[in-house]
């Protein structure tokens, strides 16, 4: 079925821009997300593009929900909602946390070559093409052939990011008992330092925290900071985070490594938690259904909104308990369709949780209406077209 549309009443045309006055009559079909109204069926209704639906009126009886039109940016259609207006703040989601490990269930993929840099003293290069560089040997050369303090390799992203993936050549990074990297992002003034938020570097055989970057190929696992701005280097605008050799430690890398021609990759979540409402998500409901309770470790995890790059701050599942509610350090924005994940950043006990899961907690929340009510409600509603 469809949603039928009604001309109440056509307003004189203004500049151009028509208006109208229409009702439209719900059916039995609404989708998760709302009901799709096309451009062509309010062009028929409405004589025009539709641009915008406002004051929808509902049916007296059916005061308790509240409804809305979202417009598809750049298009001219949309999604009509119902929204239950109140008494929703228990809305919550689960899944599974054994799903996810220190490294999300995703696809890592490949970033466009303007957001991956190095940086020889002041002079930016892309990384794809370092050789075009003074001291640069190869493409894809993370450092200087001779490094010194300060030179460094910087990874961006469009949105905020917690994870950044490194394949390396047959020459990667070697290092002698020294490490020699320290990280900052930035925070919107200046560089800060990042090492206290990194959770672990899959890339480093010697050392997981950062240090020994480019080691072998694998993932630098960190907290996105709650502070991270967006800047531009080298004419490219995202959220980045710098690589630099530290003071007094460029005699401590001796071989300079290659990434294997590709620039980083970031995480594109596959399997996670698919966003049913908009609201805030303020603190998580966990339980550990394993036969024998993990006891060795505290089990720390964070949750990120993929698509926004939002993320909670660490949270901490205490050893030997079974059932908590935790409030998160940051809540954490949502809306309807954002994907989301968990990374697991601590799991070294020798017992660690077996079956675990996770109750996301809503404040604030808009529940999408499933009613089957909500059949033959006419909605009386102004549209302005063009």
């Amino acid at each position: 079925m469809a949603l039928t549309y009604s001309n109440v009443k056509t307003l004189r045309p203004n500049r151009g821009v028509r208006q109208a006055i229409m009702d439209v009559t719900l059916d039995d079909s609404y989708d998760n997300g709302g009901w799709s109204i096309t451009a062509a069926a309010i062009t028929a209704a409405a004589g025009g593009i539709l641009n915008r639906i406002f004051n929808l009126a509902p049916p007296a009886n059916k005061g308790g929900y509240a409804f809305e039109w979202a417009p598809v940016s750049g298009d001219a259609s949309g999604k009509l909602k119902a929204l239950v207006s109140g008494g929703v703040s228990d809305k919550f989601q689960e899944a599974a946390l054994a799903e996810f490990t220190a490294y999300p269930a995703g696809t890592f993929t490949e970033q466009a070559a303007a957001l991956a840099k190095c940086l020889d003293g002041s002079s930016y290069a892309n990384l794809a093409v370092t050789a075009a560089e003074a001291g640069y040997t190869a493409n894809y050369q993370l450092f200087p052939d001779t490094p010194v303090a300060g030179d460094a390799v910087l990874f961006g992203g469009a949105v905020p990011f917690g994870q950044v993936g490194i394949d390396m050549s047959a020459t990667v990074c070697v290092y002698d008992a020294a490490g020699v990297v320290g990280w900052d992002y930035w925070n919107g003034s200046a560089w800060a330092d990042l090492d206290a938020s990194i959770i672990n570097d899959g890339s480093g055989s010697s050392g997981v925290t950062g240090d020994y970057f480019g080691e072998q190929d694998g993932v630098l696992t960190f907290v996105p900071p709650q502070d991270w701005a967006a800047s531009t280097i080298d004419s490219q605008s995202a959220y980045w985070i710098r690589g630099s050799i530290e003071t007094g430690k460029a005699a401590n890398i001796t071989t300079v490594g290659l990434t294997n021609s590709t620039e980083h990759d970031l995480n594109v979540t596959t399997t996670g938690y698919v966003a049913t409402h908009n609201g805030l998500i303020s603190s998580v409901g966990i339980s550990d259904m394993a036969a024998t309770v993990h006891t060795t470790k505290d089990i720390k995890f964070y949750l990120i909104n993929e698509t926004t790059g939002k993320s909670s701050g660490v949270v901490a599942f205490g050893q030997d308990v079974r059932d908590e509610v935790l409030d998160l350090p940051y809540p954490v924005p949502v809306s309807i369709s954002n994907k989301l994940s968990i990374v697991v950043t601590q799991e070294d006990g020798t017992n660690e949780a077996g079956r675990v899961t996770l109750q996301l907690n809503y404040s604030n929340a808009e529940a999408l209406a499933d009613d089957p009510g909500l059949e033959d409600i006419v909605l009386r509603c102004h549209v302005i077209g063009s």
